[in-house]
């Protein structure tokens, strides 16, 4: 049986932009724009096919303020590569 690959995916930026918002869409397919501000940092998973092979991704929602960087370290152990997307 062949291993599944493993992506992780972190959702980096300000506090209070859509992190969480945007990562429970693409999940579980739900909006709530009641959410709480995330602590540290909170994560799911999603399996995908990619060229017929099963994929899991796994999805850190990590929190916006600066206060906390040592829960950085942690989640961002293993990248392996990093994409940033800006607002103008």
């Amino acid at each position: 049986m062949q291993k599944k690959k493993v992506y992780k995916i972190i959702m980096t930026g300000d506090s209070q932009v859509g992190k969480t918002a945007i990562m429970t869409q693409y999940v579980n397919n739900k909006f709530n724009n009641t959410y709480k501000a995330t602590i540290g940092a909170d994560f799911c998973c999603k399996e995908i096919v990619v060229n017929e092979k099963a994929v899991n991704l796994q999805i850190w929602d990590t929190a916006g303020q600066e206060r906390l960087p040592e829960s950085r370290k942690c989640v961002y152990r293993g990248i392996r590569r990093a994409d940033f997307g800006m607002r103008p």
